[in-house]
């Protein structure tokens, strides 16, 4: 976790310092040092936070958003749907403008045309307007494709980090606070942080 002010801070200063050639290379690597070490301030402070978990109790919540938010799993799923996304609104603004200029062209122009260039440009129009909803549809189920199976693949490694916590702490129930199943718990309860854990810690 970073300090918002600290960074802030550090970023005012980095930018008032000339970096040129050797010099912009040992800022980066001053830079780095002096995150790392805001980060790990930062988890000194907060682990006397955590209340350690309860000895003889049978169960334990998570909050699977946070899980998923802040795992390298669930981290790089959403970076590798977001840049999907990009990529196909990328293309698909592309064939928008291409579809635009002939739209344009044919409201400028087409009064002064020839019938059958008239014709052909309503053709293209027709066809690139055909193409770009295809693409539309195309790409929304490629993004719904690819979520569906790094769902899969999260579920994959969620249940076998679920289970060894729940093993490790003698559990019998977990809950999932984000499922709307649990309204209150004991803040010492709260396993999300090992579960994180288990999944950074296990080989995709």
């Amino acid at each position: 976790m970073k300090f918002p002010f600290a960074a802030a801070v550090l970023s005012v200063l980095l930018l008032i310092t000339p970096s040129f050639g050797q010099q912009a290379e040992e800022l980066e690597a001053q830079q780095d040092d002096a995150q790392a070490q805001i980060d790990a301030e930062a988890a000194a402070l907060l682990a006397p936070l955590a209340p350690p978990f309860p000895e003889g109790v049978k169960y334990g919540f998570v909050n699977l958003q946070l899980v998923a938010g802040q795992s390298d799993a669930g981290q790089e799923a959403g970076q590798r749907i977001a840049s999907l996304q990009q990529r196909k609104e990328a293309e698909i603004g592309e064939m928008q403008e291409s579809l635009q200029a002939e739209q344009q062209k044919l409201q400028s122009s087409g009064s002064v045309m020839s019938v059958s260039a008239r014709i052909d440009l309503e053709r293209r129009i027709e066809r690139q307007d055909l193409d770009l909803q295809r693409a539309v549809q195309d790409a929304q189920q490629e993004v719904q494709e690819l979520t569906e199976t790094l769902q899969v693949e999260f579920q994959d490694r969620l249940i076998p980090a679920l289970q060894q916590v729940a093993t490790e702490k003698s559990l019998h129930f977990i809950f999932d606070t984000a499922g709307g199943g649990l309204i209150w718990g004991d803040p010492s309860l709260d396993l999300t942080p090992d579960v994180i854990e288990k999944i950074n810690a296990s080989q995709p």
